[in-house]
């Protein structure tokens, strides 16, 4: 077998953190937004699209705020999911969702 160089990997020196977004703007500001939600609209349209969602499904939803909520889910918007009571949940305000 042929002899490979080998490696040097750079030592880390500081925290890594994934989970956070940074917006730069042209005054120099930087500003960085947490995103620690856990539900993507894949989760959510995997839920609208599962053949048990006929018409509503009833789901039980747990926000940012440790608050849980139980709705009957009919649709889903850019930034809303909509119940049958025309009530929006905020999506990114969901840490989690579940069919009950």
């Amino acid at each position: 077998m042929k002899d490979l160089p080998k490696v040097f990997p750079s030592p880390i020196d500081h925290e890594i953190d994934n989970l956070q977004r940074t917006y730069m703007s042209s005054k120099n500001e930087v500003f960085v937004k947490q995103n620690i939600s856990n539900v993507t609209l894949n989760d959510i349209d995997k839920l609208l699209n599962n053949r048990n969602h006929i018409y509503k499904t009833k789901v039980k939803i747990t926000l940012k705020n440790n608050s849980v909520k139980v709705i009957d889910l009919v649709s889903r918007s850019d930034k809303y999911l909509i119940s049958i009571n025309n009530e929006k949940v905020l999506i990114d305000d969901i840490l989690k969702i579940e069919t009950i």
